[in-house]
């Protein structure tokens, strides 16, 4: 989100920050609560089978449309005139990178955690996870 690397606080790109803030608090938060607490009421337990159901699900079912939220959630907030384009270029790396990520921390999520410290941990994920995508959003490498 910098847009300079001289220090001053006028070097922060404020607009995309706000952008990134509208759908990190506005969007993603309610649809993630109200996915994990079904899959939570529909799978109850931690077994193996149950976990990589829970995993599966979220990677085939929810994680899909979560990523074109993001690129045409973003490209409409910034005014592009083709709303679907970074989706299209960026999309399928996006979702590999995101397998790689998201399958450990849910199979840690789903197994380990208890469901009280469940908003805390993805949370944490979350932070982490944001910045890839903020790397991914500005760089011509990730496009397909």
């Amino acid at each position: 989100l910098r847009a300079t690397d001289d220090g001053d606080i006028t070097g922060y790109d404020w607009e995309s920050l706000a952008r990134f803030a509208v759908l990190g608090t506005a969007v993603f938060p309610p649809l993630m609560f109200h996915w994990y607490k079904f899959l939570d009421a529909r799978y109850v337990g931690v077994g193996a089978g149950l976990v990589a159901r829970k995993v599966m699900m979220d990677q085939l079912i929810f994680t899909p449309p979560m990523i074109a939220t993001f690129f045409i959630g973003m490209s409409l907030l910034e005014g592009k005139p083709d709303i679907t384009k970074e989706f299209r270029e960026k999309a399928l790396p996006t979702f590999v990178a995101n397998l790689g990520f998201w399958i450990p921390a849910h199979v840690i999520n789903f197994r380990l955690i208890p469901p009280a410290g469940r908003v805390v941990y993805i949370g944490i994920c979350s932070l982490l996870w944001v910045n890839f995508l903020c790397a991914v959003k500005r760089s011509e490498r990730f496009q397909k």
